[in-house]
């Protein structure tokens, strides 16, 4: 506090600043006294309130609930497991692997050589495990399971049932004909009585 020959000394704008400063203070003051008046005798006059009180922070706190995503939001996606860890892996290794094997196939019939069989079905099989990958992963991509899970689920089912009627029509055309390589070649003959497939001339 100033004493009265600081005050006087104080320009009328600074008296009136230090006035109302000093005035709020003490309202505060007074404010802040009277409440805690007020809950002192509030639990002297109820000491059941008092031992709810004592009860409510006995107990442990409540952990906040998540908050819920706004419509139109998407959820962090969740961990795709061994699946989507390796599935880049594995993509990458049947890329590499499809090289050779698209490259013999030129070798061997400009060496009139006949392309093994073995390798025809290896070829065969790693195209469409490679192809398998690559639309699965426009599916995670395009179609996520947090924002379109139904279509999500129906779009992976059908492409697992499309690639396992491929492998059938790999072991038909393997078995019954005499494979992918020699079905390319035959479809650029000019001569079309030989083209055939799963036994059909």
């Amino acid at each position: 506090m100033l004493s009265v020959s600081h005050i006087s000394k104080l320009s009328s704008f600074q008296r009136a600043v230090y006035l109302r400063s000093s005035v709020t203070a003490l309202t505060t003051s007074a404010v802040t006294g009277r409440r805690f008046q007020s809950t002192t005798r509030s639990k002297e006059e109820n000491p059941i309130s008092q031992s709810s009180e004592k009860e409510v922070s006995a107990t442990p706190a409540s952990s906040p609930k998540e908050k819920s995503p706004r419509p139109g939001y998407l959820l962090p996606p969740k961990d795709a497991g061994l699946s989507g860890k390796f599935q880049e892996d594995y993509e990458r290794i049947a890329k590499y692997t499809l090289l050779p094997l698209t490259v013999i196939p030129f070798c061997t019939s400009y060496a009139d050589v006949v392309f093994p069989p073995m390798l025809d079905a290896a070829l065969g099989s790693v195209f469409l495990i490679y192809t398998h990958y690559g639309f699965s992963s426009l599916i995670y991509q395009y179609l996520p399971k947090e924002k379109f899970p139904r279509w999500s689920k129906i779009s992976l089912w059908s492409l697992y049932s499309s690639t396992c009627l491929a492998f059938y029509g790999l072991y038909e055309l393997e078995t019954e004909s005499n494979g992918v390589v020699d079905l390319i070649r035959k479809l650029w003959n000019y001569d079309e009585s030989n083209v055939f497939i799963f036994g059909r001339s």
